[in-house]
């Protein structure tokens, strides 16, 4: 049976929880996969599905699995904020980067992760509230899997 992206949002929230802590100077609070448009713990990281393209063989069925990953930080200096944001995109696409490819071995287990690659960064708009700002920037990324299909 294919598992579509539900393993793979798990593996690269794991990922990112075993990864990026040594790349930042302040590790994530929290890691979540739902979006809920508020945040409370930040600097904090959502691992969030996009689309899944699926295309059908004989035996195999070979999927790209479109992700963003979120990421919100806040700082009480707005001068600081830009650097802060530009590291911590840093920090989460060298996590992503230095995974491949041992780390997703075990992501599927009737099928392998065939290709990884990071499309877009997007750094997001500075909010302001209570003498604090914040951003929430965007890692795009794209993550090529082949399973075996189930006979019929």
């Amino acid at each position: 049976m294919a598992l579509l992206i539900g393993p793979i949002i798990d593996r690269l929230t794991a990922v990112l929880q075993e990864r990026s802590p040594a790349l930042l100077d302040e590790p994530f609070a929290a890691y979540y996969h739902l979006w809920t448009g508020q945040a409370v713990n930040l600097p904090a990281v959502w691992v969030l599905p996009v689309r899944t393209l699926i295309a059908e063989e004989e035996s195999t069925l070979h999927q790209a699995h479109e992700l963003t990953v979120k990421f919100g930080v806040s700082i009480a200096e707005p001068e600081d904020l830009a650097e802060l944001v530009v590291t911590t995109m840093r920090a989460v696409h060298r996590a992503i980067e230095q995974s491949w490819p041992s780390d997703w071995s075990d992501a599927l287990p009737a099928g392998q992760v065939m290709s990884l690659y990071i499309r877009e960064h997007d750094y997001g708009v500075v909010f302001q509230h209570a003498g604090m700002f914040a951003r929430f920037p965007e890692l795009s990324l794209t993550i090529e899997t082949q399973e075996l299909r189930e006979e019929s």
